[in-house]
């Protein structure tokens, strides 16, 4: 049983998934930004040895919250790694305006080596919320057989919808 918590940076994934993981602590819980922190320094050399460690830290057979934005070459792997597993997936897709994003942005004090400065992190925000307004998750993770796809912004909602699914 896997659990993909997908959005936008500054979206609140990591504090659902927090919320998430304490509720169920059977869940392994990875999350890019934790690889990233452990393995990269914002050098492209050291982003691609976090992204290779995460990939390869996901297990067909184990229960887990996988936390990214669900794009990229980091969503990439996560597909290719799951869509042939017969495991029930859960994915949600966390979704939230532009200007509450960079509100967030502005006052977060980020301790996670990106391989981007602020202004290329501007564009991948935009670049992602386009991608989420125009259904590139649902259109990827939406035709396969054993996967449950769920959008929304309401906190508490997504929440409920893991318990229940993990439950």
């Amino acid at each position: 049983m896997k659990v993909l918590l997908f959005g936008n940076i500054a979206t609140g994934k990591t504090t659902i998934a927090n919320t998430i993981v304490n509720d169920n602590p059977f869940l392994e819980y990875l999350s890019i930004d934790d690889f990233r922190r452990k393995y990269s320094n914002g050098t492209i050399i050291t982003e691609i040895t976090a992204v290779e460690r995460f990939t390869s830290s996901i297990k067909k057979t184990k229960p887990q919250l996988i936390e990214a934005t669900g794009f990229g070459e980091v969503g990439n792997n996560i597909y290719s790694k799951l869509k042939e597993t017969s495991e029930n997936i859960l994915l949600v897709i966390l979704t939230q305006d532009l200007k509450t994003i960079y509100k967030r942005l502005g006052k977060r004090i980020t301790d996670v080596p990106y391989p981007d400065e602020f202004d290329a992190l501007t564009l991948t925000v935009e670049n992602i919320n386009k991608k989420i307004l125009t259904g590139d998750l649902f259109t990827r993770w939406g035709n396969l057989e054993n996967v449950s796809v769920f959008k929304s912004n309401d906190t508490d909602l997504i929440i409920r919808v893991i318990n229940e699914f993990i439950n």
